[in-house]
């Protein structure tokens, strides 16, 4: 954690120091200076700026999850939170609004994730889930699966019954690099990341998959994965299926 909260420490001291290169730009730019030099310098600051604003905030953020699991207060929070969540209304809305804020690094391509996604889920299904958990869940997964494939590789997400009814699963399936057998291990071990070339390249913490097991198992349900190096990865979770008689703080469903 120390490691990370240096990390966080140093992007902070960037972003004063690349803020107080615009302002002595700004200040000794004279009236016949190019605009347009001017405007690509600044523009390269701020671009610099808004990496390591976007980062900061991440892992503050995962921080705060953190807390809440190793405090045991996860568990309140979601008891305080669950509710019926009908699973097509959930994901049309997931996937409506992926765009609203950056599920990428800002160093990463930045194209739209939608059009890479196929949802199946038939309308009757619904879990008993805390929301907001499960999105930043399935937001977390779905990075994974983007960063770790080639571009414009479909990425599939599947729900269905389990066999006596009485769970809900989902499948998040990618076509990308897979992970080595060799590094299973590493997945939702906190603050590490697997050594492949092609992960290590990508910036990551290695702590959203840690989180996100703690979270799916503070809901009753389960997570885990399979994966073939070169053949893809898919990660999956198992929910509690929404009963007339499931413990709920809402009985209504939510999206």
């Amino acid at each position: 954690l120390n490691r990370y909260l240096k990390e966080m420490d140093e992007a902070i001291e960037s972003t004063i120091g690349h803020a107080t290169l615009i302002e002595q730009n700004l200040r000794k730019s004279s009236s016949n200076q190019d605009v347009a030099k001017l405007e690509r310098r600044i523009g390269g600051f701020t671009r610099l700026i808004n990496v390591h604003m976007v980062r900061v905030q991440r892992l503050t953020g995962m921080i705060v999850r953190m807390n809440a699991i190793r405090s045991g207060e996860i568990r309140s929070l979601i008891e305080s939170e669950q509710r019926k969540i009908v699973l097509t209304d959930f994901f049309e809305d997931f996937v409506e609004t992926l765009d609203d804020a950056p599920i990428l690094d800002p160093d990463t391509d930045t194209d739209s994730s939608r059009p890479r996604l196929k949802v199946i889920v038939p309308s009757h299904l619904a879990v008993l889930a805390a929301p907001r958990f499960l999105t930043t869940v399935l937001r977390d997964i779905l990075r994974n699966a983007i960063m770790y494939s080639m571009r414009g590789t479909p990425i599939t997400i599947v729900a269905f019954a389990g066999s006596r009814e009485s769970t809900i699963q989902i499948d998040i399936s990618d076509e990308g690099y897979g992970i080595r057998a060799s590094e299973f291990a590493r997945v939702f071990a906190p603050f590490e990341r697997s050594q492949q070339p092609q992960i290590i390249s990508e910036f990551g913490y290695g702590l959203s998959l840690h989180l996100c097991k703690y979270e799916i198992e503070a809901m009753d349900g389960l997570m885990w994965f399979e994966s073939q190096e070169g053949g893809g990865t898919t990660f999956s979770l198992r929910l509690p299926a929404w009963r007339n008689d499931s413990p709920s703080a809402s009985s209504s469903s939510a999206t």
